[in-house]
């Protein structure tokens, strides 16, 4: 089986976490699989939906396209996948005056976008019980798969304090979301009253 992973953006944490680290994976199971930056412009991507074909699936991560690019891509494609572990139907509002306002969140634009992707997927997958429901909404054709990141068993635990080692808390994100570790700061202060550690 041939697969197609289109990205987002090689420098995004979902690219990597939800695109490249698959692909080994993927392929010790008899899956080869691909990952692929979706350009930028018109021309590139239509050449690009065009290669769809020679491939069985494509999972198209996380990516909203208006319906004059979404067209083609599923014309092309003998089965689509959409990935996306972010809700992403809503903009940023964090930082607005009023965020707890819902409209303040709302998109019209993101959110027929992705009634489309949704509707012209043969399959969607959320990435945590929230988005699932979302998605509920309009289709059934939905799973549930969490991000994941691969594991080393010879990795040493850093929470072994008998060794003396800061543990280390690490953040997975973008430098355009790093104002959501405030939304922890205070959890982060108490456990530093406690334990030294490394963020």
């Amino acid at each position: 089986m041939n697969l197609l992973i289109l990205i987002q953006d090689e420098g995004l944490p979902s690219s990597r976490v939800r695109g490249h680290n698959l692909v080994p994976e993927l392929k010790k199971n008899g899956i080869n699989a691909t990952c692929k930056q979706i350009p930028k412009g018109t021309l590139q991507r239509l050449k690009l939906f065009k290669s769809c074909k020679e491939y069985d699936i494509v999972l198209l991560q996380r990516k909203l396209f208006s319906l004059s690019h979404l067209l083609p891509l599923r014309f092309f494609s003998k089965k689509v996948i959409f990935d996306f572990d972010d809700a992403i139907y809503l903009k940023d509002a964090s930082l607005t005056a009023d965020a707890s306002n819902p409209k303040h969140w709302t998109s019209l634009s993101r959110y027929i976008k992705f009634w489309f992707t949704i509707k012209i997927a043969d399959l969607v997958i959320a990435g945590n019980s929230y988005l699932k429901q979302e998605v509920l909404k309009h289709t059934k054709k939905v799973d549930i798969i969490p991000s994941a990141v691969p594991y080393r068993k010879d990795i040493t635990p850093c929470h072994d304090y008998s060794t003396n080692k800061r543990p280390v808390i690490g953040w997975v994100g973008t430098q355009g979301n790093q104002k959501f570790l405030r939304l922890v700061e205070n959890s982060l202060a108490k456990i530093a009253d406690n334990y030294s550690f490394t963020l």
